[in-house]
C-alpha cells in the first residue's frame, strides 16, 4: 500500500504505508550504524526513502522497544564506528 507524503519543497514523493520489508529493516539497521540513533531526517535521505522520518521515527521507538538487545547492538556498532572515524582522522 502506498500513500502520499508532502515534502518541504512542495514536491509529492511515494512512500510506502504498512508493515516494513527486509530491505527497509537492513537499511534502517545500517543508517542507525552509520548515524546514531535520533538522525530519522539523515535516515529519510540517505538510506530509507521510501519511509517519512516520521514513520522511521516511529518504527524506531518500536523497535528498541521490541528488540532491546538488537537495539543495543546496533548503538554500539555506531559508537566503534564513530571511534575509527575519529582515530583515522585525527
Amino acid at each position: 500500500k502506498t500513500t502520499m507524503a508532502w515534502m518541504a519543497d512542495d514536491h509529492v514523493r511515494r512512500v510506502w504505508a504498512g508493515a516494513w520489508s527486509e530491505i527497509e529493516q537492513s537499511q534502517f539497521e545500517q543508517g542507525i550504524i552509520e548515524h546514531g540513533w535520533g538522525n530519522w531526517r539523515l535516515l529519510e535521505q540517505r538510506f530509507i526513502q521510501t519511509r517519512s522520518n516520521h514513520q522511521i521515527k516511529s518504527h524506531a521507538q518500536k523497535f528498541r522497544k521490541h528488540h532491546p538487545g538488537e537495539c543495543k547492538l546496533l548503538e554500539s556498532k555506531h559508537e566503534a564506528r564513530r571511534i575509527q572515524q575519529d582515530w583515522q582522522d585525527g
